[in-house]
């Protein structure tokens, strides 16, 4: 007997403690007593301490929140049917707090069907409701965000069947997400595109990770194609059992065009880096470090794409003057710098003009020095050919002016100069005529005077006189003739007979002045043998003249003299030398005396022209310019003349 009550007290010991732990009370109602039994815990549920207070339906009834015509209905009708009710609701502690209780009972009957007792359990259910709405409130927003997401999300069990998806999912399938849950990718999308993403569902549960992968797919809503960035998760119970896979996939159609249309434009912007006339330099601003050059840079100095990046900006800068090294930090502080004209050297010595354009730059958070090159040495070549054609178009004008100023100037001379001429033949017949006349007076009264002069001294002079206003005249002739003749147009003389030691006369006598003027010892040595050429004499007159100028100009002074010999050098070419005593050349200079523009004379003394135009001339004669010097001994320009023969056909 006390055994079984000690195994009675034990188990209302662990019912009462299981009933704590579970916050449950229960409660009995003997109906025909109407008595209340509620236990320990059912006291605590209600803010009582237990046995504190009476039991009763009222306290029950009174603390209830809303429901309380609902709980008296349940309980009427579990009474009259025996239906066992549950039902839920907000109750008021004597404290003032709330709690939600779960409220359950069953009724008991007599034999005779009448309700005997009514028994039931209280629990207090206010966290586990809290859980719940928790729990909806994050299912609620899950969804919420699942359905907004711009991307497609679906979730599948392990055999493929649709557990869920979003509105955008729904497009892709053109169907609602009722209609597709319990459904497989078989049912909406052809065999093979089906067969594709079974794969890889596969393939992600099989790694236990996730698997991602592009795919074009056409949407069922409204046909448009797209290409979908899909990862698919293998998703994994509390207890580790796969259920499922989650897919997720992004509409990546505009990048993938825009990453395409990049990529063409980064290869566009590549082959005219690299290929373009233009070498560039990245390097970093203040170590120096090259961080990229194209090869066109290495090809303008002659460097290998090795040789740039370990040498570094140094390498580059070495090219260049040191002036112009010093000042481009500063330079990269201000601005842009340009220069159209900067002289550099290559690898190999070569000269060239460049173009440089050095700016500070910023990429990606670091300063770097930009630098641009351009081969500028052909354009400024052509640029000097240019002004070199200009130049010599504007000589020939010049030339062409003088001409036409020279030949109106003759005619003037020639004018007056024939009156001359012819009245002084005149006069000197008349004077003879009157110095016999004079001299029978002589003779009879004895010596007179005539201006001022004695007779006979007189008539001695005046036929001196008269004889050399004649001769003067003359030679004003010969000088206007030789003016007319030089400056006579090309036209149609490159076939004409010429006469080498004639035009070598002619340029002598109208260069008379400035040879009087420079030495006192002029001579020429002419060869009589020396057979007539064909070609324009005038261009050779020229050539006389351009070399006897700069033959006199070289002299130090009047007693220093030059020579003009002409000969043969063998049976077909007619040689002239033109030699002067003046101070000699130095081979640099030789080297450079046919290029335009190039003189030793200061700036008024002459353009640099006459010896370009003299071997341009004589290459139209088919003939040769060329000169021998050293410092001290003088210059020899010595000319080499084919001898031509009259085509008669012109």
């Amino acid at each position: 007997m006390k055994c079984l009550e000690e195994a009675l007290r034990k188990s209302e010991m662990r019912l009462k403690a299981v009933q704590r732990i579970a916050r449950i009370g229960d409660w009995e109602w003997e109906i025909p007593a109407d008595r209340i039994l509620w236990s320990d815990e059912l006291f605590c549920i209600y803010g009582y301490e237990p046995q504190e207070v009476a039991p009763d339906l009222t306290i029950m009834l009174d603390s209830m929140h809303l429901c309380r015509e609902e709980f008296i209905a349940d309980i009427e009708t579990c009474l009259k049917e025996g239906k066992d009710f549950e039902t839920e609701s907000v109750y008021s502690r004597r404290d003032g707090s709330e709690t939600v209780l779960r409220t359950t009972a069953r009724v008991s009957r007599k034999r005779n069907g009448r309700p005997q007792l009514l028994t039931g359990t209280v629990q207090e259910i206010t966290e586990h409701r809290q859980m719940v709405r928790l729990l909806a409130e994050k299912e609620a927003r899950l969804r919420t965000m699942v359905q907004t997401i711009p991307d497609l999300v679906w979730l599948k069990d392990a055999a493929g069947v649709y557990l869920l998806c979003n509105t955008i999912f729904e497009r892709f399938f053109g169907a609602r997400e009722a209609d597709i849950t319990g459904k497989t990718d078989y049912d909406f999308v052809d065999r093979k595109l089906a067969d594709f993403f079974r794969q890889h569902d596969l393939k992600a549960m099989a790694a236990g990770e996730p698997s991602s992968n592009e795919e074009w797919v056409t949407f069922a809503d409204d046909g448009h194609d797209a290409l979908l960035d899909t990862i698919k998760t293998p998703m994994y119970d509390v207890e580790g059992k796969l259920i499922g896979v989650l897919g997720i996939a992004r509409d990546i159609t505009s990048r993938k065009h825009t990453e395409d249309a990049l990529r063409e434009s980064e290869e566009l912007f590549r082959l005219a880096f690299e290929q373009g006339a233009e070498g560039i330099v990245f390097s970093e601003y203040g170590t120096g470090k090259i961080v990229y050059a194209n090869a066109t840079i290495g090809k303008i100095f002659g460097h290998s794409q090795e040789e740039l990046l370990a040498g570094g900006r140094q390498l580059l800068y070495g090219h260049f003057e040191e002036e112009l090294v010093i000042s481009l930090p500063d330079v990269l502080l201000q601005k842009d710098f340009l220069s159209t004209r900067v002289r550099v050297a290559r690898n190999d010595g070569t000269e060239l003009v460049i173009s440089l354009r050095l700016r500070l730059v910023r990429v990606g958070g670091k300063e770097l020095e930009y630098l641009s090159v351009r081969d500028m040495t052909e354009k400024v070549h052509l640029e000097n050919e240019a002004k070199e054609s200009q130049a010599r178009l504007i000589h020939a004008n010049k030339m062409s002016s003088l001409g036409m100023l020279v030949s109106g100037m003759a005619h003037e001379i020639n004018n007056p100069n024939n009156f001359i001429m012819f009245n002084s033949g005149m006069l000197a017949d008349i004077w003879n005529d009157a110095d016999r006349i004079l001299n029978d007076y002589f003779r009879k009264y004895g010596e007179f005077s005539l201006g001022g002069l004695p007779y006979p001294e007189v008539g001695t002079a005046a036929s001196k006189l008269i004889a050399g206003i004649n001769e003067g005249s003359q030679r004003i002739k010969i000088i206007v003739d030789d003016l007319k003749d030089f400056s006579r147009q090309d036209t149609l003389e490159t076939n004409r007979e010429m006469d080498v030691n004639e035009a070598v006369l002619k340029a002598a006598a109208i260069l008379t002045p400035h040879i009087k003027t420079h030495t006192v010892n002029f001579h020429m040595h002419l060869q009589e043998s020396i057979p007539r050429n064909v070609g324009n004499v005038h261009k050779f007159e020229q050539v006389i003249i351009n070399l006897l100028m700069n033959a006199l100009q070289s002299l130090p002074d009047k007693q220093c003299g030059v020579t003009v010999s002409t000969a043969m050098k063998d049976e077909n070419t007619i040689i002239v030398v033109i030699k002067d005593e003046g101070g000699g050349m130095t081979g640099e200079t030789m080297a450079r005396l046919a290029e335009p523009f190039f003189t030793t004379k200061n700036a008024s003394a002459g353009t640099g022209l006459g010896l370009f135009i003299s071997k341009s001339l004589l290459t139209t004669l088919n003939g040769n310019l060329r000169f021998e010097s050293e410092p001290g001994t003088g210059t020899s320009a010595i000319i080499e003349l084919p001898i031509r023969h009259k085509d008669i056909n012109q």
